[in-house]
């Protein structure tokens, strides 16, 4: 468009200075006026004025974008109001207990808050609560998130996708990564990996009471899967040339997943974690996130829950293992 309006002005002196004479009726005489090129001095102030009118037209242009975008700016800076409502326990919405921590601290813009359904009380509130769509979502199920009093999400993956979305957790185009909806399918990939495989399955263990000592349990065969899914996933963070997957400068939702599903795994029992040597890209990454301001004040004001799951058996199971921790 630009080089258009350029050699449109500089052409416009032809139409112009032309004197246009019809000498039958198929018959059209063109010719400039006399004079007017006569020197190279009056031929250039011409070229300078036109240069001029031309760089007005485009930081006009420029400013009527510059104003455009500062108006996004603003409609994206309005406030917005996030309640998360969860049982009290870390349970499978850890992860994005994480992200909204971050997404508060950085975006001065947002109102978060988290409301809990006290397990101590399940057997005399949740049963009522289920059924109440305005607190328990459509699928009468928790976590849920609500968005400014109007609208209601529910299940993990899709608050944290949603999430994602909305405050760009999903990460840049790289050069090894240039289509979004590519970098999104990978980074989902990660995402569905740790919370599936091992976040998951870490609670199946929970809930069924895995023996540790027992190789011979069918159980025991997920925990041996847990550690060799976090292996792949060290494997691939490895593989990163940033301390985040993908080649990123900041942390995406994949990050955030897998920092969790490698925390949760050794809180809970040791032999879900690899070899120290294959676990080495998951622990610089534990220890990174732990840094970021908005988690580090979270774990300063001792806000993760010692408890795993809403199992009614998970506090004895845990007191009876032995040798959980190395």
């Amino acid at each position: 468009m630009i080089g258009t309006l350029f050699w449109t002005l500089f052409h416009i002196h032809a139409l112009i200075l032309t004197n246009i004479v019809q000498l039958s009726p198929n018959v059209v005489l063109c010719y400039f006026q006399q004079g007017i090129y006569l020197t190279f001095i009056g031929y250039y102030s011409l070229v300078k004025e036109l240069t001029t009118l031309l760089l007005m037209i485009i930081c006009g242009l420029w400013s009527i974008m510059n104003v455009r975008s500062m108006r996004r700016v603003r409609e994206s800076s309005t406030n917005i109001k996030l309640r998360l409502y969860y049982f009290n326990c870390r349970g499978r919405i850890q992860a994005v207990r994480y992200m909204l921590e971050d997404i508060a601290y950085i975006h001065k813009n947002v109102d978060y808050k988290e409301d809990f359904e006290l397990l101590e009380k399940r057997d005399e509130i949740w049963s009522q609560h289920k059924t109440n769509e305005t607190i328990s979502d459509p699928f009468h199920n928790l976590p849920v998130l609500h968005w400014n009093d109007t609208d209601t999400f529910a299940q993990t993956l899709t608050i944290g996708q949603l999430l994602a979305r909305k405050f760009n957790l999903y990460g840049k185009l790289t050069s090894s990564i240039v289509d979004q909806d590519l970098l999104h399918g990978y980074i989902d990939g990660v995402v569905s990996c740790a919370y599936t495989d091992v976040i998951l399955n870490s609670f199946l263990c929970i809930g069924s009471m895995v023996d540790f000592s027992d190789e011979n349990n069918l159980m025991y065969r997920l925990t041996k899967n847990i550690s060799n899914v976090l292996k792949l996933l060290n494997n691939l963070l490895k593989k990163s040339s940033t301390s985040f997957y993908y080649d990123q400068l900041e942390p995406t939702i994949a990050d955030y997943f897998v920092f969790e599903a490698f925390t949760i795994a050794r809180d809970y029992h040791h032999k879900l974690i690899p070899n120290e040597e294959d676990c080495q890209e998951l622990m610089k990454l534990e220890q990174i996130m732990k840094e970021r301001p908005g988690l580090a004040n979270y774990f300063n004001k001792d806000l993760l829950f010692k408890r795993f799951t809403g199992s009614l058996t998970e506090s004895e199971y845990l007191a009876k293992l032995v040798d959980r921790h190395k």
